[in-house]
């Protein structure tokens, strides 16, 4: 299971706090005077909310990732983020993504995967237009440009 965590997804937070009735939520998550955005996390199960955020708030369902991030799913979690009771950092997705019994290692093993250590403020941060190109440098790629279309081995 795996998260996109650059893609916005049409509908806002607030859009998604009214459709489960939270009673008197904050005006939400300010970002530079934008409502801070929804993902496109994959996929499979479009409609299905995530919250992958900061290992500061649990709750019973609460999955943890590591020790600095965590994965809650549950509709309190959203409730809690409308009304300032959630986690300190948090991405809110609509979907996920998914690979069958070994897909993703045999993926990996035959490199159509770049894999990195993702700090936690590319992770959460709300500028998705260059998180991609973030993630790359990371990795020592500055441009796009390097990329070959055939995967393979050096």
């Amino acid at each position: 299971m795996g998260f996109i965590v650059n893609k916005p997804h049409p509908m806002q937070f607030d859009e998604l706090v009214n459709k489960i009735d939270v009673p008197n939520p904050f005006i939400l998550d300010q970002v530079d005077d934008q409502i801070k955005p929804v993902r496109i996390g994959g996929p499979v199960e479009e409609h299905r909310g995530f919250i992958l955020h900061s290992a500061d708030y649990e709750v019973e369902s609460t999955v943890p990732i590591n020790e600095e991030v965590s994965l809650t799913s549950t509709i309190s979690a959203l409730e809690d983020l409308a009304l300032k009771r959630g986690p300190t950092r948090s991405v809110v997705s609509l979907g996920y993504s998914s690979w069958g019994a070994n897909q993703l290692e045999e993926e990996l093993q035959k490199n159509f995967w770049l894999t990195l250590d993702g700090p936690n403020e590319l992770i959460f941060s709300d500028q998705l237009e260059n998180k991609y190109d973030k993630a790359l440098s990371l990795i020592g790629i500055h441009s796009r440009a390097a990329f070959v279309s055939e995967p393979g081995h050096a």
